[in-house]
């Protein structure tokens, strides 16, 4: 499809420029706008986290920060995991670049105007795209020359907390355990069970399932010797059965 205007689009990119040895990856993004002569450069700077999945949602967030409302990307992986932080982002909730998508995410969702997103093809000699991608390997090449702060947000696997309140207004608690009062409000409107954690069937399942194979436990809900209450006794806690 051809592109109108190009020259308003944002088009950013990331690098991952590996070096000998066993010293981490040089990772940097970048972002190109024609029209503006806007070049942003970011150089990131956490070996345990830099990725080139971290580096193409690095540029896209610098880019959305820079007011840019069209993008264009190579990265199909990107486009994609913005559109589940969008339209479903629990799925996320363990992703190892959660935070910065949630942020994305955001500012997407706080824009005035509609945003966006095209895919282009990579290092097919597109203006755009080749100068994003030459200021993302100039990023990671020359960290110390970077424009613009690298994305380093404090997560939630370092602090430990998901959901939280701040009682005292500084220090973060854990939100009370309602595990029990969701299963029994599920029981009630749907109907799923309840299955008893002190009966020999759960006590043997456990047991089987720390001695034997891996997937023995699975074995028990699918074998059609195995009565469906005995099946619905056994379940582990969270599990459902078919009926």
């Amino acid at each position: 499809m051809a592109i109108t205007e190009w020259t308003t689009i944002a088009y950013s990119d990331g690098s991952c420029i590996k070096t000998s040895g066993a010293a981490p990856a040089s990772v940097g993004a970048g972002v190109y706008i024609s029209e503006n002569k806007v070049l942003i450069t970011v150089a990131l700077d956490d070996p345990e986290s830099n990725t080139i999945n971290k580096a193409e949602l690095t540029a896209i967030h610098a880019a959305l920060k820079a007011g840019a409302t069209r993008f264009a990307t190579d990265s199909l992986c990107s486009l994609y995991q913005i559109r589940r932080a969008l339209a479903n982002p629990m799925s996320l909730i363990t992703h190892r670049h959660n935070d910065i998508l949630t942020a994305i995410a955001f500012l997407i969702i706080d824009s005035h105007v509609t945003i966006q997103f095209l895919k282009v093809r990579a290092h097919l000699g597109i203006i755009g795209n080749e100068g994003a991608d030459a200021l993302a390997k100039h990023a990671a090449l020359h960290p110390e020359l970077a424009n613009t702060p690298a994305y380093s947000p404090i997560t939630r696997k370092a602090t430990k907390t998901w959901l939280s309140n701040e009682a005292d207004g500084e220090t973060p608690a854990p939100l009370e355990d309602c595990r029990h009062s969701v299963r029994a409000h599920m029981h009630r409107k749907h109907k799923l069970g309840l299955a008893n954690q002190d009966s020999i069937y759960n006590q043997l399942s456990q047991e089987i399932t720390k001695v034997a194979a891996k997937g023995a436990g699975e074995r028990v809900m699918t074998d059609t010797n195995i009565s469906t209450h005995a099946q619905r006794t056994v379940a582990p806690e969270g599990s459902t059965t078919k009926n």
